[in-house]
């Protein structure tokens, strides 16, 4: 006799029930129909008062639960916990049944601190932050066990936004709304009664919430938020309250930064004058955020005067000091600039007493002192103002240091240079120097070539030294490669190709130069690009790629670079050198099969190559296609689609591994492909995007058959993509029709395929 278990047994009757029911209803006799269907209603009635008592058993248990012990209370939770994941019906039935109010009145009667967790987790899966909010309501009076109540709610809370969140089996997997849960935590904090663990959660949660949507700011301020805070951090005083200190003063920040109204509610409730007393007493954390929160609220000159008081006997404070200074300068107004040579005075102080400073803070200088002089250089050429000049001494002094490179002597130095020295420094003072001396090159033409006469030779040197820091490493090149452009960067990469730091640093900067997508502060788009070099570049970056074949950063930023640079090189180069490169390309995709930066410019570099082919038209480029064929292309675009199909992020690696595999096999073979994915691969509308992408651009692309083939397919694609979201688990999320429509549908298909059998007809 086989043997099975409850929870068999139960799934195994209610799918006969409710097969049953289901097909009571398509009964072709009438009075069998009308019998079956009586029977069908009379078992879910049944099912349904069951489930029923069930639920009422387990909040009749709760409410009796000042009778019993902690152990069973907490088991009684737990049941509570499980009926409610699995089952909507059974969520509702116990929130009608007054579930909320029966759970807290159970917490309150054992209030120990996993049980209340684990019950607010429970309460968070009734009706997620609804249902928490109903918890914090009955829980408002000033005993320790209500606070203790809330104190737990601020931690559930804290582990649902933290970005290292807690991998308990409680953790709820649905998306949290931001608004809700500041409007939440301003109740509790408003409330009081918190301890300090609680109120440094509520502070982490706020600051990351509104870190990541400064609208938020808005919301938490216009509750009272600004004063909660000014009272929480006057009365937290002492050592043992450091940590919660930092937290609030880092949150003040954010929320004046996010939000001007925040900030005169801060100045208006007496902020800084709280800040100074309190944040600013001891030498730590707390007075290194103080600082930072300080500039946001009162602007620049605050930060100077409190960092002029202090001399260099607070290191942590002129640290926290000098970012808020450059935090001011990166985004200076006019009225701001006007402060910036006085914070410059300043800055240049504290760098030149370097003896009595920390290697921290001489780089905090460093770098705000780099960001002042990236504002104010644009308005004041070489010569101009003085404490620019000084400025922009110190900072090439940095780079003079640890690198065999002598000061400019007296005959050979320019009218603004005055006073080089050997000070001594460690790489984090010199790797800020060299970024913002990249900047300046950028942003100012006049400062341009002083830079590159007064710069150049220490940025080589320090690449030459060996230095083994990477990211000092990249940005040396990168700071160079602004005053120099591509022919710097190849003669260092031919010189250091052995180096696997130098070729990292590179190829980082070639792609920074060619790669018009790319956004923000370190595009080099304006700078040299040689293209009259390229052809020999990319045979340096094949051999960078084979050299270091066992390095997977240079393997993906390589491949990202071939695909940069194929549309620079000549035809008659490129047919030399892309045989080579295709095969460096494969290669690097075989090692790290897995490594989504590898594969992602594998790919990238074989769409560029085949685009190429596909645009020149040309008989000797036919080749480029057979060597992709020899080397078998198609299989590493295989496993691409294999390894990351089901990877939401990595719909650009899919749409650059499709376009090759239509390429390579054939628009009707690649959507017979796409077809045979599960409904839930992102394979599928990366595949279709890639496809009407390459056809708007090439009316040759899709034949008359394969454009019937691909609208046939699309149409397949959003009803199994229904059929799916029909019939999934509630716990699953849904698949985005959107985003097939949006592939399938609009603007690139219908402009893709009718203009493609447009083309046909005017062929005939």
């Amino acid at each position: 006799m086989c043997i099975v278990s409850c929870e068999d047994r139960a799934q195994s009757a209610l799918r006969a029930v409710a097969q049953f029911a289901n097909i009571a209803g398509q009964v072709q006799h009438d009075e069998l129909r009308s019998a079956s269907l009586q029977v069908a209603h009379e078992a879910l009635a049944q099912c349904e008062a069951h489930g029923q008592r069930c639920v009422d058993f387990l909040l009749t248990a709760l409410r009796q639960s000042c009778k019993a012990n902690a152990s069973a209370v907490e088991d009684v939770i737990w049941m509570v916990y499980k009926v409610a994941r699995r089952s909507d019906t059974a969520k509702a039935w116990i929130l009608q049944s007054g579930g909320v109010a029966a759970l807290r009145a159970a917490l309150l009667c054992h209030a120990e601190p996993q049980l209340l967790e684990n019950g607010v987790w429970t309460v968070y899966a009734l009706d997620g932050l609804r249902s928490l909010a109903e918890l914090l309501e009955g829980c408002r009076g000033p005993e320790p066990r209500e606070a203790a109540l809330r104190a737990a709610l601020c931690g559930v809370l804290y582990q649902l936004v933290s970005p290292r969140r807690s991998a308990s089996d409680f953790a709820a997997m649905e998306v949290v709304q931001p608004e809700s849960v500041v409007v939440l935590l301003t109740e509790a904090l408003k409330i009081g009664g918190l301890d300090e663990d609680a109120l440094w959660a509520s502070c982490t949660v706020l600051d990351t919430l509104v870190d990541k949507d400064p609208r938020l700011a808005c919301v938490f301020m216009s509750r009272g938020g600004c004063l909660l805070l000014v009272q929480m951090l006057r009365s937290a005083s002492g050592p043992a309250c450091q940590d919660l200190r930092k937290v609030v003063a880092c949150l003040m920040m954010t929320l004046a930064e996010a939000c001007a109204e925040a900030a005169q509610a801060f100045r208006s409730a007496g902020a800084c004058q709280v800040l100074a007393e309190e944040g600013l007493q001891g030498d730590g954390a707390d007075t290194e955020a103080a600082m930072w929160a300080i500039g946001a609220i009162d602007g620049l000159d605050a930060v100077l005067q409190a960092m002029r008081s202090c001399g260099l006997s607070k290191p942590r404070l002129l640290q926290g000091g000098a970012c808020a200074i450059g935090t001011h300068a990166f985004k200076a107004s006019d009225r701001e600039l006007g402060q910036l040579p006085a914070a410059l005075v300043l800055l240049l102080e504290i760098i030149s007493q370097e003896q009595a400073t920390s290697s921290r803070l001489l780089r905090a200088c460093v770098k705000a002192l780099g960001c002042t002089l990236v504002a104010l250089t644009p308005h004041a050429p070489p010569g101009h103002v003085p404490e620019v000049d000084r400025g922009v001494q110190a900072l090439i002094a940095q780079l003079l240091r640890q690198t065999g490179v002598n000061a400019p002597s007296a005959d050979e130095e320019d009218s603004w240079w005055r006073d080089g020295d050997g000070y001594s420094s460690p790489v984090g003072a010199a790797q800020a120097a060299a970024e913002a001396i990249g900047r300046m090159a950028l942003t100012s033409s006049q400062w341009r070539p002083v830079l590159c006469k007064c710069a150049m030779q220490a940025l080589i040197s320090w690449i030459r030294s060996g230095v083994e820091d990477r990211k000092f490493h990249k940005y040396l090149f990168w700071a160079a490669a602004a005053m120099s452009g591509m022919p710097f960067v190849a003669s260092e990469l031919k010189l250091h190709i052995s180096n696997v730091s130098a070729v990292d640093a590179a190829l980082c900067t070639i792609i920074d130069i060619l790669d018009e997508d790319i956004d923000g502060e370190y595009t080099l788009a304006g700078a040299d690009r040689g293209e009259a070099e390229m052809p020999s570049l990319l045979a340096l970056v094949v051999e960078a790629m084979k050299v270091h074949s066992s390095a997977p950063e240079v393997q993906a930023r390589g491949a990202a670079c071939v695909g940069l640079l194929v549309p620079y090189v000549p035809l008659a180069s490129l047919q030399t050198v892309a045989p080579a490169a295709i095969v460096a390309v494969l290669n690097g995709a075989r090692r790290f099969p897995r490594r989504t930066d590898v594969v992602s410019g594998a790919s990238a570099a074989l769409r560029s190559l085949c685009e190429m082919c596909r645009r020149r038209r040309d008989a000797s480029l036919e080749a480029l296609v057979a060597t992709l064929r020899q080397e078998n292309a198609a299989d590493c675009v295989e496993q691409a689609f294999c390894s990351f199909a089901r990877y939401t992020d990595c719909t650009e690696l899919l749409e650059d591994a499709a376009a090759v595999a239509a390429q390579l096999s054939g628009v009707e073979a690649l959507l017979e492909r796409l077809s045979q994915e599960p409904a839930t691969s992102q394979l599928r509308v990366a595949g279709l995007k890639a496809l009407f992408e390459e056809g708007r651009l090439d009316l040759d692309f899709f034949s008359r058959h394969a454009a019937s083939a691909a609208i046939k397919v699309c149409e397949q694609m959003v009803m199994e993509a229904s059929q799916y979201n029909s019939e999934k688990d509630p716990s699953e999320p849904p698949i985005d029709t959107t985003r097939l429509h949006e592939a399938g549908c609009e603007p690139c298909a219908p402009e893709a395929i009718s203009t493609a059998l447009k083309h046909f007809e005017s062929r005939r």
